[in-house]
């Protein structure tokens, strides 16, 4: 399963809560499959957190083409 976000400007506090937005179906979709895993929104993000900080450490020293066309996709959608 793919869950499309997509990005919106928007404030970046101090606190450790993070909010965003995404399509109604998506958050449907991804609540089902956590709850089917047992787990929640906020266990899946964390362990999605910490994998890609991980991965990204590991890109810097290959290079930054993936995260490089990802912006560049990205720009294409607004």
């Amino acid at each position: 399963m793919c869950v499309m976000l997509y990005y919106i400007a928007m404030a970046r506090g101090k606190s450790g809560r993070i909010v965003i937005e995404i399509d109604p179906k998506a958050k449907s979709d991804i609540y089902a499959c956590l709850a089917r895993d047992n787990m929640t929104m906020k266990e899946w993000f964390e362990d999605s957190v910490d994998r890609y900080l991980k991965t990204r450490g590991q890109q810097q020293l290959f290079g930054d083409e993936m995260m490089a066309r990802r912006r560049r996709n990205s720009k294409t959608r607004e």
